[in-house]
């Protein structure tokens, strides 16, 4: 007869195998995330910490159980570390605060804001994912949201087509220079003028123009940058980094760039090219995870997509849609504008 302690020794030991196979791995990941800013590899790494703590986590509850404490201390050396830098990227400056707003329930989706601004503006963006065949989902999301300006990434022609219902919605439409299932959409209810060029790319993805909302003056630039999955598109993307940078420096109106930015918070590229250089403002800083891609795996996944604003914009509220067969969940961010500075260009 096998005594209970005979069986119990087994499953102790693969506890205590599985927690040291995820001690390795989050040590691995952990260390090669802090080589971010000189190693794309490191680069993509770097956007997973919040999975990397709650495996050392993991890890350490299995370690302690198997009574290997020093080991079960590493593994909690390794999700405090992670759990820092999570916190401190969720922390970045979000701008001026103002009192909470009432928030009601959204199917689908995050809790919605009830604005008691009447002028706020509402800013939207979705990557549709070329592919994506669930027009009348999207195009319902649309119609519930009501935003004044919407960005929309990978419009391929097949959505071009689709979107068209909406041209009494947005009777105004801006087409970036791409081609092909990469176009990106701007699309408003209000006057749209055109701007100086923002970035000068011949063939970029970023869709531009300034919004004439209620008198006022709003700089909206729809971004998709490049996805880094090889060394030439990482270093592509850093450079739209730099380059939209230096167009938000530039720009006198009040400015939000939003869209699909292929990079979430915790990168150094993100947080030193694009932030801290452009002088820009995350609008869902300090507002908790929130995660938008992959849209099916949200446990799993990482935010990509921002909206940026700069200082003469006031962030309301910011939120993710409901899930519509994309890819990418939708974000919808509530703004309002310093109207002295906003009506200061006519």
């Amino acid at each position: 007869m096998v005594s209970l302690a005979g069986q119990v020794r087994p499953v102790n030991r693969q506890l205590v195998g599985v927690g040291f196979v995820l001690l390795v791995l989050t040590t691995t990941a952990t260390l090669l995330a802090a080589f971010a800013e000189f190693a794309w590899v490191a680069d993509i790494a770097v956007h997973f910490r919040a999975q990397y703590a709650a495996g050392a986590l993991l890890a350490a509850l299995l370690l302690f159980g198997g009574a290997r404490p020093r080991w079960a201390s590493v593994a909690l050396l390794i999700m405090f570390t992670n759990a820092w830098f999570v916190a401190a990227s969720l922390r970045l400056p979000a701008g001026p605060s103002l009192a909470p707003l009432p928030r009601t329930a959204r199917a689908g989706g995050d809790p919605a804001p009830v604005s008691r601004y009447a002028d706020g503006i509402r800013v939207a963006a979705l990557n549709v994912l070329h592919r994506n065949d669930e027009y009348d989902h999207v195009i319902n999301w649309l119609r519930t949201e009501h935003a004044d300006v919407v960005a929309i990434e990978e419009a391929s022609p097949a959505w071009l087509e689709r979107l068209a219902v909406l041209d009494k919605d947005y009777p105004s439409r801006r087409m970036s220079a791409s081609d092909g299932r990469f176009r990106t959409l701007l699309l408003s209810r209000w006057p749209l003028q055109e701007p100086i060029q923002f970035v000068a790319e011949p063939d970029g993805r970023q869709a531009e123009a300034v919004a004439l909302i209620r008198g006022m003056h709003l700089h909206v630039v729809a971004v998709h940058a490049v996805w880094p999955l090889t060394p030439e598109y990482a270093s592509r993307r850093n450079r739209e980094f730099a380059r939209f940078a230096v167009g938000a420096r530039r720009v006198r109106e009040p400015l939000v760039l939003i869209g699909d930015f292929n990079s979430s918070a915790l990168s150094p590229h993100f947080q030193n090219e694009l932030l801290a250089d452009g002088g820009l403002r995350s609008a869902s800083a300090g507002r908790g995870w929130q995660p938008t891609w992959p849209a099916a795996l949200l446990l799993f996944g990482i935010q990509i997509d921002h909206a940026l604003v700069s200082p003469q914009v006031e962030v309301l509220s910011f939120r993710r849609g409901p899930r519509v067969g994309s890819d990418h969940r939708p974000i919808i961010v509530d703004l309002a504008l310093n109207d002295s500075r906003s009506r200061s260009l006519d």
